[in-house]
């Protein structure tokens, strides 16, 4: 019998005395005593597209769980979710019942000193997969996505077209949405976003509805403009990671060639801001698509779980246990499974792990 896959959209975050962001730490309010705690939040549980309930806090100190309040609303499948300035969460869109046409446009905060959500402010758009990360003053940015499963309207009746190549932005202290400046292309399917050092923004792979995309555009929050990238070698969308030197490194993931594993990748390779250009880093020791990278503070780069098979149909068929860590100087190495396979599920903003429970992990 196939082994049935758990799709899980979970959020895992390293809640410090500092707030994280791509390759930088910056000082928040973040509560000290919420230091080494990590965040579960909703999600899928199934193929079925069953919708958990459960967010929680772990913590790394004494292995016990804590219930955090309800999240308002509905519980989203396939949310996009970022760390403000304020050492707040912020997490936004998804699909209310699991359902991708249910796709929504509801937001609401995180509070990890008063271990609280709340309702804030819907987007001016309803999308899933699609992109979130932090800016330079603390607001946030979210591009692209899906309407309804990127075919469908969403639940506000809002088309595809509507939806991919718009982008808006989180104010945190006034809880508002604002329409940004439209991307040059239309981007779904999660693309890649991650905070430049410089403060601009790049957006990475993603699809347009048709085809897999393998061009980037930055976005200068400075100007709200947009500008086009070269391609990375191998185009396709994957996640990415921004290293303490300032580079960009995009981690695996899928071409969607068809065929068996709709061209899962094992390529690695690195964008240089400073002169706009990529470079070959090398090969995952697995092909795996919808995982996760982490920066550790060592400047090494974590990769966890994913997708490792998927059929001609498109139909998963399995995921995988396993860890990688890719050294940028000098290559990558195998850790311990995963303590249980799983994919489509999230690290926020791409946390600087400093401390790993030892209970995360099972032998291999």
């Amino acid at each position: 019998m196939r082994k049935q896959s758990h799709l899980l959209s979970i959020l895992l975050l390293s809640l410090f005395s500092v707030g994280c962001t791509d390759g930088a730490l910056t000082t928040t309010n973040t509560s000290s005593s919420l230091s080494s705690k990590v965040l579960v939040f909703a999600g899928l549980t199934t193929t079925a597209q069953n919708v958990t309930s459960t967010t929680a806090l772990y913590s790394t100190d004494s292995g016990a769980w804590t219930n955090t309040s309800a999240i308002p609303g509905v519980l989203p499948a396939y949310p996009a979710i970022t760390i403000l300035g304020n050492g707040k969460l912020l997490a936004a869109g998804g699909a209310s019942t699991g359902a991708l046409s249910d796709t929504n446009w509801f937001a609401s905060v995180y509070n990890p000193s008063t271990n609280t959500w709340t309702a804030t402010a819907n987007m001016n758009k309803g999308r899933n997969q699609f992109g979130m990360t932090k800016l330079t003053n603390g607001n946030a940015i979210a591009v692209g996505g899906c309407s309804g499963g990127c075919i469908s309207p969403n639940a506000q009746v809002q088309t595809f077209a509507t939806v991919c190549q718009s982008a808006e932005i989180y104010d945190q202290t006034l809880g508002t949405w604002t329409n940004t400046t439209a991307m040059v292309a239309c981007r779904a399917t999660t693309p890649a976003v991650v905070q430049l050092q410089n403060g601009n923004v790049l957006v990475c792979g993603g699809n347009n509805g048709a085809s897999n995309l393998g061009t980037i555009q930055t976005y200068d929050s400075g100007t709200g403009t947009w500008t086009n990238q070269p391609s990375p070698t191998v185009k396709r969308k994957g996640p990415s990671v921004v290293l303490p030197d300032g580079r960009v490194v995009l981690v695996g993931g899928m071409t969607y060639a068809a065929g068996p594993n709709w061209g899962l990748s094992s390529a690695i390779d690195i964008f240089n801001p400073t002169t706009n250009t990529w470079s070959s880093g090398g090969n995952l020791q697995f092909a795996r698509g919808y995982h996760q990278v982490s920066l550790l503070n060592d400047g090494k780069i974590l990769i966890t779980g994913g997708l490792n098979g998927i059929a001609a149909n498109g139909t998963i068929t399995s995921t995988t246990a396993t860890v990688e860590v890719y050294d940028p100087t000098t290559g990558k190495s195998s850790l311990p499974k995963l303590n249980g396979t799983r994919s489509f599920f999230r690290l926020a903003n791409h946390p600087i792990i400093k401390k790993t429970p030892s209970n995360f992990f099972k032998g291999a």
